[in-house]
């Protein structure tokens, strides 16, 4: 098998193109520190010490957040679609410990 320039330029480039869905962010208004671009895959991802997060695919995503680390089902402080680009705020009275996105 033969690898040319034009190959190796193409594959570069879709490991480029990665999808990511969601920042968290320290601050209230998706200000501060920012966390990892990540995919909403249907994933647990712990979400402590964050405060806002915002959607950044082209399509928005069905956000759940939960108060525990392991997205217990009972314990959503918040669900529902998001728009792309929308900031929501945590309420830093009970913190996010964890969220899911698709």
């Amino acid at each position: 098998m033969r690898f040319t320039t034009a190959t190796a330029l193409a594959s570069a480039l879709l490991v480029l193109n990665v999808r990511a869905d969601l920042i968290a962010w320290t601050g209230p208004h998706c200000n501060l520190d920012q966390g990892a671009d990540v995919v909403c895959n249907g994933e647990c991802i712990a979400f402590s010490g964050r405060n806002s997060f915002q959607v950044t695919s082209a399509n928005g995503n069905n956000v759940n957040v939960f108060s525990g680390l392991f997205c217990n089902s009972g314990t959503e402080i918040l669900t529902g679609f998001i728009l792309p680009g929308e900031c929501i705020g945590v309420n830093p009275a009970t913190p996010g410990g964890s969220f899911s996105c698709t």
